[in-house]
């Protein structure tokens, strides 16, 4: 399927101005080259995963609540 009939085959409007922006940026790319294109926007550096306590302290004797049979007699 041509690319400029696509936006007429999509339902929803943001699939339609995606497919049309994929069209110019591509015509742009065929007729001056990678140069023509807009900058890439900033991007934010990937956070560092949340770690679990007991991922800090793999020993057993790390001080910290533990689950168990409860208070003791």
């Amino acid at each position: 399927m041509p690319i400029r009939e696509l936006p007429s085959r999509l339902a929803y409007a943001d699939e339609r101005r995606l497919a049309e922006v994929a069209d110019e940026l591509i015509d742009k790319l065929q007729s001056d080259g990678p140069a023509a294109l807009p900058p890439l926007p900033p991007s934010s550096p990937r956070r560092r995963p949340q770690t679990h306590s007991r991922a800090r302290h793999a020993d057993d004797s790390a001080p910290g609540q533990h689950n168990g049979p409860g208070p003791g007699p």
